[in-house]
């Protein structure tokens, strides 16, 4: 029997911080007070996924997402808005700090995290999160630099 994000949230305590890639597919990654990855993965529903979490976390980092003014965008639905609206929904509902943050900065989250982006797409939404949960711990001070993300069984 595989273990629901329920279930695995019942085994993970003290975590603070939930860092989001939004879109289709959202990436999430779950980081201990103490500014260490506990748990990661993905959803294809955005919403039910935060109104599953608990307890709640105290912050939630996702990366924003702008349409380009340059390209003609006619017709499209941008998902990742969608899924940013769920989300700065949520985080208003339940009084949590909501820090938004460029794309650009998922390369120096990755260096931070001494992590490697992923040519596998499937995966490669939960690994931007641990890039942008990582740049926001590192650059407030939450956990020193020196320190290698642990992934377990991803690849």
């Amino acid at each position: 029997m595989t273990a629901t994000f329920h279930d695995t949230l019942r085994e993970i305590k003290g975590y603070k911080y939930l860092a989001i890639d939004p879109g289709k597919t959202s990436g999430w990654a779950l980081f201990a007070s103490d500014g260490y990855l506990r748990a990661y993965g993905q959803t294809e529903d955005i919403y039910t996924f935060l109104r599953k979490i608990e307890p709640k976390p105290h912050v939630i980092i996702y990366e924003d997402y702008v349409i380009n003014p340059k390209i003609r965008q006619g017709g499209t639905r941008p998902v990742a808005s969608i899924a940013i609206g769920h989300i700065e929904a949520f985080a208003r509902e339940h009084e949590i700090e909501l820090v938004n943050q460029y794309p650009s900065i998922k390369s120096i989250g990755y260096l931070w995290a001494k992590i490697q982006p992923t040519k596998n797409h499937s995966i490669s939404h939960q690994r931007d999160a641990i890039a942008h949960g990582t740049y926001y711990i590192i650059n407030n001070r939450i956990r020193p630099l020196k320190h290698k993300t642990e992934l377990k069984g991803e690849e």
